[in-house]
């Protein structure tokens, strides 16, 4: 008996449909993407059925600077496309919103279907936001001309996690943030390279000597590039001592 896989199923609403598939056609993730272990639809939100252009964009009311993407029409597209069937959860992309991590990330890889909603003026009608329930995540504390980069981020990270992705197992188990801690740094051929060698350790075949000096070098590079998570990893070793 052999076990069904299923297939992660990703729907996008943006004005730019001509960018996609892009990055997340190629590599490991077009290959997965051509053995069905995904799906990936795109929804063009400036056409409807008749191939009639929409004013998807207006001033926005009080003053100020860009253009808002209106409520009515993003509405028509959401009814038409969860008519029959609804995603387990429908993000929107913003500045504004919560930061994610790789916690969050592995959450949405283990659900059958998500829907973004990317942005590319100055904001959305937050009304249609609220009237769909839908979740305002960012990627970082940094800002971008709309969110197709960050939508393409968000499912190149997740897509990587769903089993038969990536053949390799075990290089999920020792990646970043898995344990609060930034990954140790990797070498590989030639052994010395303009003067710089690779750390003895590695050519030692002592594999428990090896995973001691991987550790240190994990602890080291987040203390000194993540001092907020270096923190964290602090507080947890504490708790496991109590």
């Amino acid at each position: 008996m052999h076990l069904k896989i299923k297939t992660f199923k990703v729907t996008i609403f943006t004005t730019l449909p001509e960018i996609y598939p892009g990055i997340l056609g190629s590599s490991i993730l077009g290959t997965s993407l051509k053995k069905g272990l995904w799906q990936l639809k795109i929804i063009n939100l400036k056409k409807n059925n008749n191939k009639k252009k929409l004013q998807i964009d207006d001033k926005t009311f009080g003053g100020g600077a860009g253009l808002i993407m209106k409520a009515d029409i993003i509405n028509q597209f959401l009814k038409k496309e969860f008519k029959e069937e609804k995603p387990e959860k429908i993000i929107c992309l913003t500045p504004k919103g919560k930061k994610i991590s790789q916690k969050y990330i592995k959450n949405l890889s283990k659900m059958n279907y998500i829907s973004i909603l990317c942005n590319r003026f100055e904001e959305i009608d937050q009304r249609i936001k609220e009237n769909w329930k839908f979740e305002e995540i960012s990627i970082g504390d940094f800002i971008l001309a709309g969110g197709d980069v960050a939508a393409m981020a968000l499912i190149e990270s997740t897509i990587r996690l769903i089993p038969g992705v990536m053949k390799n197992n075990q290089s999920l188990k020792e990646e970043s943030f898995n344990e609060k801690l930034l990954e140790y740094n990797h070498y590989t051929n030639p052994t010395n390279w303009m003067g710089f060698r690779i750390p003895k350790i590695l050519k030692s075949g002592h594999h428990y000597n090896i995973n001691i000096w991987r550790l240190k070098e994990s602890k080291k590079n987040t203390k000194i590039n993540r001092i907020d998570l270096w923190k964290i990893h602090l507080k947890n070793l504490i708790k496991t001592e109590k």
